[in-house]
């Protein structure tokens, strides 16, 4: 009756709420009277000065009339009305003090003692959502008053609770875009978007809208400079903006970093820690402070001769970008640029302190934005996180790469390689290189020619490299890969197959979308869903394809998975196959398989589907196998319409790439060379 005060309430709606359903007794109606004749009992003793509440008898019910300003509810509901209007009049400010004063009368859930005996009303649902209506409107009205940062706890807090509110998960992208969390803002609504599509739906053409805002830094969704500021002594209470309600007047003057173009590109990621270490004794304060201030410029020195572009420099950090427009090579300027870099920075150090530097490196795909001169002035995407997870992990004085920078420069630098191949640490830069290349500079153009080839008419091919075990497939692959990364705007996909994944269809698959969602080891099935979600959202147009791939591909990917194929690979595979194909429509791809002769059948079946698409894709699939493939699959080298294969022989003379080991029952007393060769090559034969 408090709920409707002043309306009539018919007797067989009392009686449906006092016992639900078909739950109520043959005496109802006569226990509902006697209620009633108690409840005046009490309220003819109630009174404050404004006159007591009075229930009174008419039909078909029954009625509770009183001041409305007596129930904190309707004193809610009045304010909450007026601080939208306000908000609509364009008045954030008045609006926020009157939405305070309304939504601090709220104290939990209304009618908390009802609900948790059972009651589940209709009206009380409603109250509810008129809270958090209120609540979205005290935030819009935050928001244009360009409080972001008070209101993104409070925001998140709501949105956890309430993740099928688009409006609030709009206010939340919003306010994460203007505190600088550009990725944690499209993650939001990557979040969103999963949740609602688990319902069958989409989100709405406001939320679209901001996500698109977003992505091209749109001006109108920086606060105006113009803020209004209200005094309050309420504690803040969650604040947010309405998708395609950005206020616009007086729009801002963007920063000119700001306005350059945005590039999705394969990069390296380098960030140096560099700090003086006192051997002996005590350094005052000041003074290392001028030995951190050397080092910082040695470092800074250092990295930009290697082309290094300077993202940040916070304490002994330094974060440093090495993209193609810069010389190409990325991966191979930043190992160069920290090998050795701990003997430069000492032979400037006094004695008693000796630098320590400490590195990670990470490559892969980032979306950089450039300034209007060319120069790169933003990195976002998962790529910087998981150098920052990697340096974590750096012992001091170590420099690690992850694989992608492993597979890339391994052939330039020595390495020792962790148990799980995801990572290594860079050995002695002063070893020299661990492996020469061969000059099979023909088979290079060869395969050159069929990229350039795959990316002008936008036909998948596939192009399998045979040879015997050590002649140097990997090598030639990386070595092609290295070069196509140098100058060409290309997707590269990696995959490595192994003894142990033989027996796993999904192995291969899953590295290679784990490698280019950024989804990393120990990462929660939540955040792998994320990261998959995120990446999807980019790559993918058609809805229900977004869901589909959703759906199955994290079979591939999902940190849970025993390594168990299950009924549904051949499903899992298709969506893996689908998926790379989006990913070359958006960008010419090169994708990367390494000993697929290891590889399960099924997951031959799918390279084999990939060159034979029907859709119109620049792909260009290339894997490295010995001559046992042929047995597993006669026809594999018959000539077919889309694929090639090249077979390398043993090199001898100029650039030999390796010595073949002898076959059983052969002596090799000596080994002659055809032609003359330097001394590091022998040396390498040799060895």
């Amino acid at each position: 009756m408090l709920l409707q005060a002043n309306q009539v309430l018919a007797t067989s709606q009392l009686l449906r709420a006092l016992w639900p359903g078909d739950d109520a007794p043959t005496s109802a109606r006569k226990i509902l009277q006697n209620a009633v004749w108690g409840l005046r009992t009490i309220l003819s003793a109630y009174g404050d000065g404004e006159g007591p509440p009075n229930l009174v008898t008419q039909p078909p019910g029954y009625m509770l009339r009183l001041d409305v300003d007596q129930v904190d509810l309707h004193r809610f509901t009045r304010q909450a009305a007026e601080g939208q209007a306000l908000l609509t009049s364009g008045e954030p400010a008045r609006a926020t003090k009157v939405l305070r004063e309304a939504l601090s009368m709220w104290r939990g859930s209304v009618l908390a003692d009802l609900v948790e005996s059972g009651v589940n009303w209709p009206e009380l649902t409603a109250v509810q959502h008129s809270r958090l209506d209120a609540m979205e409107n005290l935030f819009e009205a935050e928001l244009a008053c360009g409080r972001h940062h008070a209101v993104l706890g409070p925001l998140q807090t709501m949105v956890e609770t309430e993740l099928l509110r688009e409006r609030s998960c709009g206010q939340l992208m919003l306010a994460l875009y203007r505190c600088g969390r550009h990725a944690d803002a499209l993650t939001v609504f990557t979040r969103t978007r999963a949740a609602l599509a688990d319902l069958g739906l989409e989100p709405g053409h406001g939320l679209r809208a901001l996500q698109q805002a977003i992505l091209t830094h749109d001006p109108a969704l920086t606060p105006s400079e113009r803020i209004e500021v209200v005094s309050t002594e309420v504690e803040s209470v969650p604040p947010a903006l309405e998708p395609g309600r950005v206020p616009v007047a007086d729009k801002p003057v963007e920063p000119a970093c700001l306005n350059g173009r945005l590039e999705r590109q394969t990069v390296s990621v380098l960030l140096v820690r560099a700090r003086p270490a006192v051997a002996d004794g005590v350094i005052p304060a000041q003074r290392m402070d001028v030995h951190f201030d050397i080092i910082a410029v040695d470092v800074r020195r250092a990295v930009q001769a290697r082309g290094g572009v300077i993202l940040a420099s916070i304490g002994s950090v330094t974060a440093v970008l090495f993209d193609v427009p810069h010389g190409g090579g990325h991966a191979e300027r930043a190992v160069r640029a920290v090998a050795g870099l701990a003997d430069v920075l000492g032979s400037r150090a006094e004695p008693g302190v000796q630098p320590e530097v400490t590195a990670a490196i990470v490559t892969g795909e980032a979306t950089v934005r450039y300034s209007p001169a060319g120069e790169a002035v933003v990195v976002a995407g998962v790529l910087v996180e998981q150098a920052q997870c990697l340096l974590v992990d750096v012992p001091a004085g170590d420099v690690q790469v992850c694989g992608r920078t492993l597979w890339l420069t391994r052939s330039l630098f020595t390495y020792r390689v962790a148990r799980n191949g995801e990572s290594a640490t860079l050995g002695d830069p002063r070893a020299g290189n661990a492996l020469p290349f061969a000059d099979r500079e023909r088979e290079m153009d060869l395969l050159a020619g069929m990229f350039d080839r795959v990316r002008r008419r936008a036909r998948p091919r596939l192009v399998t490299i045979l040879g015997d075990e050590g002649i140097g497939k990997t090598h030639f692959l990386m070595e092609f890969v290295r070069r196509l990364e140098e100058g060409d705007d290309v997707t590269v996909l990696v995959g490595r197959t192994s003894v142990r994944a033989g027996d796993d269809p999904l192995a291969l698959p899953g590295q290679i979308v784990g490698e280019y969602c950024g989804i990393r080891p120990g990462d929660s099935s939540a955040t792998v869903s994320d990261k998959l979600s995120y990446v999807l959202d980019q790559v993918v147009a058609d809805d229900e394809e977004f869901r589909w791939l959703r759906y199955w591909l994290r079979h591939c990917v999902d940190p849970q998975r025993d390594g168990a194929a299950g009924p549904n690979v051949g499903e899992v595979l298709r969506a893996w196959r689908l998926f790379v194909e989006d990913i070359a429509l958006t960008k010419p791809v090169m994708m990367a398989v390494d000993d697929l002769h290891l590889a399960h059948p099924a997951v031959l079946d799918a390279v084999e589907a990939l060159a034979e698409s029907t859709r119109t894709v620049p792909l260009l699939v290339v894997a490295t196998a010995q001559p046992r493939l042929l047995d597993r699959r006669q026809d594999w080298d018959d000539e077919k319409r889309h694929t090639t294969t090249i077979t390398l022989d043993p090199i001898f003379g100029d650039g030999g790439e390796r010595a073949v080991e002898p076959r059983r029952g052969v002596k090799a007393s000596r080994l002659v060379a055809s032609a003359p060769m330097i001394e590091q090559e022998l040396d390498y034969l040799a060895r």
